[in-house]
């Protein structure tokens, strides 16, 4: 098994004392040093998941595989922060899990689900708004649009624009390819202040 974050390792172990349990897992990784492991409780399924350093928390229900929704966001969405402010450290989001395990729970439970998934899938709507004021398209057709997702990326990319970078790959973050997790995964450091003189050399 590789080494993991003892955050992570703190994480797994609230996720087994409530009845959470792996069921998928790749906790073996020799090149990339990528791993993820997925727990589920019958009802949610809960991803934690390593690419190179890029460290991540993803939660969807069970029976909806269609995607995942960060936990940064459904910490942003709880804690009413702003969507515009910087990106949660892997540490914060696991302690933001710890203090409020039973508040996650109950905004997944079947009765509250549904209106959960919308209110996320607004704030993406709206932060996706917000950076981008003149782009008029909903969600939906920026995630099910790759081509023009990826196109927006690239050019956000170039011009040195890593938040926008974050934005648009996180639209359509399961499907990233090894080189687009690699830039989303550089930008989202980026927009979080942890690298400093960068030299882009990448198109």
């Amino acid at each position: 098994m590789t080494d993991l974050n003892p955050k992570i390792i703190t994480l797994f172990q609230i996720l087994e004392k409530n009845k959470f349990r792996v069921i998928e897992k790749e906790d073996v990784s020799v090149v990339f040093d990528n791993v993820y492991y997925i727990y589920s409780n019958g009802s949610l399924e809960i991803m934690v998941s390593r690419e190179r350093s890029f460290e991540a928390i993803d939660i969807r229900p069970s029976n909806d595989k269609k995607i995942w929704f960060d936990m940064r966001m459904v910490k942003t969405m709880l804690l009413n922060e702003d969507l515009l402010g910087g990106i949660s450290s892997i540490d914060e989001v696991i302690d933001f899990i710890a203090n409020n395990f039973n508040v996650i729970m109950d905004i997944f439970s079947p009765a509250k689900c549904l209106t959960t998934k919308k209110r996320l899938m607004e704030m993406y709507k709206e932060r996706a708004r917000l950076e981008h004021p003149n782009t008029v398209l909903t969600l939906e057709s920026l995630r099910s649009n790759r081509t023009w997702v990826e196109k927006q990326a690239d050019i956000a990319w170039k011009e040195k624009n890593f938040r926008a970078v974050v934005d648009f790959y996180g639209l359509i973050l399961s499907d990233l390819t090894q080189l687009q997790k690699k830039k989303y995964e550089y930008s989202l450091k980026k927009v979080n202040g942890r690298l400093s003189n960068v030299n882009n050399e990448e198109d």
